[in-house]
């Protein structure tokens, strides 16, 4: 399968966040985001499904009032359903750079928008093959975040992420496609600054 080629980008963006001028940026940032789901019926046949939805990103403010923030983020998607002992399960992990507006008077408004050049994803439907898939992926986020202390913020976020799919690896075929995976979600989120 064709390789997309992200550790330069990964590299100059790390660098970029540690030779980031105080006179430019006072603030490094870590950030988590975090949705879990897990439904369950019982009746004339069992049915079940769990979501695990994160994102982690990192980076730097780019002006001094730290409105403005860049930096690498990492998401994880894993869902899994299950129906009369039959499972279907999606995972992906993706992968790109970040970029986050915080607005208001405290900065409490945060909208963001991530471009995950580097997607891969599995897809197994009960006894059959799994499948792995290459492609990209965009997310965006918004929400309010309060703050705890001067370092670190609580918030809750609306999510929304679409994955676009263009190869795809069955056992030793390789094959081009044309699959789509969106999403919408709610979140708790976790920031902490430096």
């Amino acid at each position: 399968m064709k390789k997309t080629t992200f550790l330069p980008i990964l590299i100059l963006t790390i660098v970029c966040l540690f030779t980031q001028s105080k006179a430019q940026a006072d603030v490094l940032f870590l950030d988590t985001n975090l949705f879990y789901d897990s439904d369950s019926l019982t009746a004339a046949s069992t049915t079940s499904s769990t979501k695990t939805l994160y994102d982690v990103s990192f980076g730097f403010g780019v002006d001094k009032k730290d409105h403005f923030q860049v930096g690498w983020n990492i998401t994880g998607h894993s869902l899994s359903d299950t129906s009369s002992g039959t499972v279907t399960s999606y995972a992906s992990t993706q992968m790109g750079p970040i970029f986050i507006f915080n607005f208001g008077k405290d900065r409490n408004w945060r909208l963001s928008a991530a471009y995950n050049l580097q997607t891969s994803g599995t897809y197994t439907a009960g006894s059959a093959s799994q499948e792995k898939w290459k492609g990209t992926g965009i997310g965006s986020s918004f929400g309010y975040q309060y703050s705890v202390t001067s370092s670190f913020y609580f918030g809750l976020r609306l999510n929304y992420s679409m994955t676009t799919y263009t190869e795809s690896l069955i056992g030793l075929t390789y094959s081009t496609i044309s699959y789509k995976r969106t999403l919408m979600y709610p979140s708790i989120a976790l920031t902490f600054e430096l």
